[in-house]
């Protein structure tokens, strides 16, 4: 939806002259917000009191004072009160703003909607500086939010401090933490919080949004804060997923307490790529109630290539619904009603109309332009009360003179340039700290030589800035000011000479490291090095040491709050300030700079630079340092290339390493011998331990075996992708160093993969279990809470299936995705949602409860870059819809095929196998298509399906979907055998079929009771090829009960259907049509409509519609 409100967009005035200086052109100057309209009450920024009347309110002052004096002939008192009367800050907070009242009617259209059970889609204002994005927002929002009840917030971001991580976001977060620690129902909102949070993730938001101890109880907390956060910490992109997903958890906390909660980000033009990440990713979480999100940027500085357009974009394209609101100047007649408002004067055209006409001609209608134009006009005498006739007056023509020799960027400068010494000083360096400052960072920033010589006050200048509307106090914590507009401050900034700027950014750094106490400091660490390096190049090489370990600690800090495009310019600037020569420095230089480039690469796999990841680590390794230093630039290596899907170069890295560190080379090719070998040596070193023995083993402290276990943590995962032989060994190699030297988190990986492997290839389902719980139990660890996720995933996909029923797998892995977002490990959450997906079509869940799941699943993959795991579970979502008849591109004539919108057999097949290489991917597109094609009973195009793909078992190891594709393997090969035109070619279906079931069969005897039924099956179909009546109608009644039974409904139906079939042949009309009755009950109960229809038509005299 978008509401355009751009009468004009004209630019205004060109490139004036200051002082030496280009001053921008005021157009160009980044902004969105319209201080002449603002009122930031609920953000803080206004104060009501006598030393902010505005404009209008000073007018109708004078027109009282005037009535009082002609009453009184107190001509005497009239003047002593006009001279005392202030005309400081001119704003638009009590007027009307004129020519916005269907926008304003619209957001509080959207207001009113907001409620506990829906989330607003964002809003987004566009439009150039001074148009009054801000005054709009917060006159149609803020206030009408307050009388609701509700909370409104915000934070803006800030042109000359962008490199700060979520700073506007994080400005918001701490106010609606101060709303929550005052609201009636405090108590439970933060109790509602540490449940949604726990201890490891409230750590996580407070070390990364300052001043939000108000959503937490912080009694007995400080203590252990830092060590906590320590020990669960996250790095990498499983940081940024982790820091997303607390936000979110802790905005749905907050609002499910709340009527309403309003979240206004200002400037997102100058917003950091991690806050960008953030608010996309609030955006996008359709579980957060009663929240709504607006923002505001100047869309002239923001170009289609800009990241914050391609985040609008996608977000539409991902199904937001976003509302843009797009403003523009104002036209004259607009011009006239806010003049007269101002002047507290009649509109007509005669008496305000020409003065009106001047300040559009010279505005183009940009309303901050017309408040500050008229001020100057004030100023300078040029617009005058009249107190004879009780109204304004002033000169037409010198106005008019006026708009031929200036701009209204030049008038704020040279206003300034009025100011006394210490005053422009003051401006200068508020307006280097940015658009808000506290008064102690202000006073500590200030160099007292640059004023010693004045005799004017800090308090008098700090209230004179206030009088005259360039900057106002936070209403919640009156030590901290804030510019009244971004123009102010841009004005003040360019009053600096350009050759000056820098320098004195730089001296602030160091005036500010100077006076600020340690805890300050670290508070102000990103803008006390981002001011200190703009000095770098003037500085000693002692400095330039001591600056570069400053940018180091300012990376990791960035790091650690997920702020990884921040990091980046730390780390480089870091490394700009060392330079190569360092490395021959002492140890302890080289230590920092090991640790510099590790942790670079890192920051830069992250957001994708990754020439400069790999020159890094190249350049790194290629200083024949020890093993042990440069670990962590290998594990990065490692990362790089798996997210690359290039296991071969992961594998191979992993190898060199651990020979590197001095343990036994892993053969990439072993031979079977080989396998067995090793699956010997472990089995004899479990020594026959239960599960609680094994996850209590010592704990592994050893460095070297610690990082050797990593690398087999990485090769497993490597292997398990491409070298399906290799991975065996790596997974036994692990388990004997574990039960020789002791548990880590490694070790949850390890016991997992042993549950995978005997409940698989090895055919231990038993012992596999107890593999499985042994990583379960060692997850529960505090110190391995990273890895249950991970643990499972593993389990409960891969290894309690084979012992336990499949609908049972489906609560744990759901959890495994939740507790993946909540630790960071992404990875594993999408792949126990994309498990999850495929099993609830197995185990025969209803279609259409799982469809919006399966719409949530893809959405939430989509998001995350999982498209790997999203293309494995769009099989299951379009078989799903079609069936279920949800499917509208459904092909009516041919019901069976896997095609529409989410799937296309044919392209989702070739993209598998020849474009993403995945012979995994492939065999889930073929083993739905098969289970379609059994479903409508197509079997010459599953037999023609499966002659053409093979045998897809070794492609899904462990799977569930490895045991269904041997049911229907045998299930098509048993139909092509009844139907064989040739006793060969019966027999060699019948073998086929013998083989799946004696597979099956051998899965059953160790324990597997999801596939009894179809093997019943099978073994009915059986009967029929040999003409065994009686057997094979047995077998049906089995198969039919023992699907029931397990709460396999699609089988039930299948068994009943393929019943309805025999009878036939047999002419058994009874039978006939009561398991075609009950195949029908069966279809629908499954809700798949597409085929209880199709089963009514085809069998019309045993189904009675109902």
């Amino acid at each position: 939806m978008t509401v355009t409100h751009n009468p004009r967009r004209n630019k205004t005035v060109p490139d004036v002259e200051v002082g030496g200086t280009s001053a921008r052109r005021l157009s160009d100057l980044s902004i969105t917000i319209s201080a002449p309209e603002k009122s930031r009450h609920s953000l803080g920024l206004v104060r009501e009191d006598s030393a902010t009347t505005s404009f209008s309110a000073t007018s109708k002052q004078l027109s009282k004072l005037v009535v009082e004096a002609s009453r009184s002939s107190w001509e005497g008192r009239l003047k002593e009160k006009l001279q005392s009367t202030t005309l400081g800050q001119l704003r638009l907070s009590d007027l009307k703003l004129h020519g916005r009242e269907d926008v304003l009617t619209l957001l509080e259209e959207k207001l009113a909607s907001i409620g506990k059970d829906m989330k607003q889609g964002p809003i987004v204002v566009a439009g150039v500086s001074g148009v009054g994005k801000t005054a709009l927002v917060e006159r149609g929002l803020e206030r009408p939010a307050q009388r609701r009840g509700m909370a409104f917030v915000g934070g803006k971001f800030d042109l000359y401090n962008n490199a700060l991580p979520y700073s506007a976001f994080a400005e918001a977060l701490a106010r609606l933490a101060k709303h929550v620690a005052s609201h009636p129902n405090a108590a439970k909102i933060k109790g509602d919080v540490l449940e949604a949070l726990g201890e490891d993730d409230s750590n996580v938001i407070l070390e990364a949004m300052q001043d939000c101890d108000g959503f937490f109880d912080m009694k007995g907390r400080k203590r252990h804060r830092r060590q906590s956060f320590r020990l669960n910490q996250t790095v990498g992109k499983d940081a940024v997923s982790r820091m997303q997903f607390a936000i979110r958890r802790l905005m749905k906390a907050v609002c499910s307490n709340m009527d309403g909660v309003v979240l206004f980000i200002d400037d997102l033009q100058w917003s950091d790529s991690a806050s960008l990440d953030l608010l996309q990713s609030l955006a996008q979480d359709e579980d957060i109630p009663s929240l709504l999100m607006v923002g505001a940027f100047r869309d002239d500085e923001v170009p289609e290539h800009h990241p914050l357009a391609l985040r609008i974009k996608e977000l539409e394209r991902n199904g937001t619904a976003i509302t843009r609101i797009e403003l523009g100047n104002l036209e004259q007649v607009a011009v006239q009603n806010l003049v007269a408002d101002v002047l507290d004067m009649e509109d007509s055209g005669e008496k305000v109309g020409p003065l009106a006409e001047i300040v559009h001609n010279k505005t183009n209608g940009n309303a901050f332009f017309v408040i500050f134009f008229l001020r100057s006009l004030y100023d300078e005498g040029l617009l005058q009360y009249n107190f004879g006739i009780a109204s304004w007056h002033w000169d037409k023509e010198r106005v008019g003179e006026k708009l031929m020799t200036e701009n209204v960027s030049s008038m704020m400068i040279i206003k300034m340039q009025r100011f006394t010494k210490l005053s422009q000083h003051v401006i200068k360096v508020a307006a280097c700290l940015g658009a808000s400052f506290s008064k102690q960072t202000l006073e500590a920033a200030l160099d007292d030589n640059e004023y010693s010589d004045d005799s004017s006050s800090m308090a008098d200048t700090f209230n004179m800035f206030e009088d005259e509307g360039l900057w106002e106090r936070d209403e919640n914590d009156l030590d901290t000011y804030r510019f009244a507009h971004d123009e102010i401050q841009s004005a003040a900034y360019q009053m600096v000479p350009a050759e000056r700027r820098e320098s004195l950014k730089g001296d602030i750094g160091a005036h500010l490291m100077e006076k600020l106490d340690p805890d300050s400091l670290n508070r102000h660490l990103f803008e006390i090095v981002s001011l200190r390096n703009c000095a770098a190049s003037s500085l000693s090489a002692a400095e330039r040491m001591d600056l570069a370990d400053l940018n180091l600690q300012a990376g990791i800090k960035a790091s650690k709050n997920a702020a990884f495009d921040s990091a980046v310019i730390y780390y480089e600037t870091a490394r700009e300030l060392w330079g190569q020569n360092a490395w021959k420095e002492d140890e302890s230089i080289s230590r920092k700079l090991i640790d510099l480039y590790t942790k670079e690469a890192q920051a830069r796999f992250v957001v994708g630079h990754l020439d400069i990841m790999q020159s890094l680590i190249d350049e790194l390794l290629c200083k024949d340092l020890p093993i042990q230093q440069v670990f962590g630039a290998y594990e990065v290596k490692i990362l790089a290339a798996q997210a690359a899907n290039d296991f071969d170069t992961a594998i191979n890295v992993g190898l060199e390493v651990r020979r590197r560190l001095g343990f036994k080379a892993i053969p990439t090719k072993p031979s079977l011998l080989a396998i067995l070998w090793e699956f010997r040596k472990t089995n004899k070193a479990f020594a026959g331990r239960s599960a609680e023995e094994l996850a209590s083993l010592p704990k592994l402290t050893d460095e070297k075996v610690i990082m050797g276990q990593r690398m087999l943590e990485l090769l497993g995962t490597s292997s398990f992708q491409a070298n399906q032989d290799m991975y065996p060994h790596v997974v036994f190699r692990k388990i004997q160093t574990m039960l020789k030297h002791g548990l880590n988190r490694s070790s949850c990986d390890g016991f997992s993969g042993a549950g995978i492997l005997l409940s698989g290839p090895f055919g231990d389902p038993k012992r596999g279990r107890e593999m499985g719980k042994a990583a379960e139990l060692l997850a529960q660890n505090p110190e391995m809470k990273m890895m249950k996720s991970r643990v499972l995933f593993c389990v409960q996909a891969l290894v309690y299936h084979h012992t336990s029923s499949l609908q049972g797998t489906l609560r744990p892995l759901l959890e495994g995705y939740q507790i993946g977002l909540r630790t960071g490990d992404t990875e594993s959450a999408c792949w126990s949602i994309g498990f999850r997906s495929c099993y609830l079509w197995f185990a025969s869940c209803k279609l259409k409860d799982i469809v919006p799941e399966y719409r949530a699943a893809v959405t939430a993959l989509q998001q995350m870059n999982q498209d790997a795991i999203r293309l494995c579970v769009m099989p299951y979502y379009q078989a799903a819809k079609n069936l279920s008849g949800e499917g509208v591109e459904l092909d009516t004539d041919r019901p069976w095929l896997l095609k529409g919108t989410e799937c296309n057999f044919d392209e989702a097949l070739a993209f598998a196998k020849n474009t993403a290489k995945s012979t995994m991917l492939a065999a889930y597109i073929i083993i739905v298509q098969l289970d379609l094609f059994v479903i409508y009973q197509q079997w010459d195009a599953a037999k023609e399906l499966l002659i053409k793909e093979g045998d897809l078992r070794k492609f899904v190891p462990g799977f569930f979907q490895g045991l269904r594709f041997t049911f229907l393997e045998g299930l098509i090969s048993l139909k092509a055998a009844q139907t064989a035109a040739s006793w060969m070619e019966r027999r060699k279906w019948r073998r086929r079929a013998k083989k799946a079931m004696k597979i099956m069969r051998g899965r059953i005897s160790k324990g597997n009771c999801n596939i009894v039924h179809t093997l019943q099956l099978l073994a009915a179909e059986l009967h029929v090829l040999n003409g065994k009546t009686k057997e094979a109608e047995e077998s049906y009644k089995q198969a039919q009960i023992g699907a029931k039974r397990a709460g396999f409904v699609n089988d039930s139906a299948l068994a009943h259907e393929l019943a309805v079939l025999h009878f036939l042949e047999t002419g058994d009309e009874y039978w006939t049509k009561h398991n075609a009755k009950l195949a029908h009950e069966a279809y629908v109960d499954w809700q798949a409509k597409v085929k209880a229809d199709l089963l009514q038509r085809q069998y019309p005299q045993y189904i009675v519609e109902e």
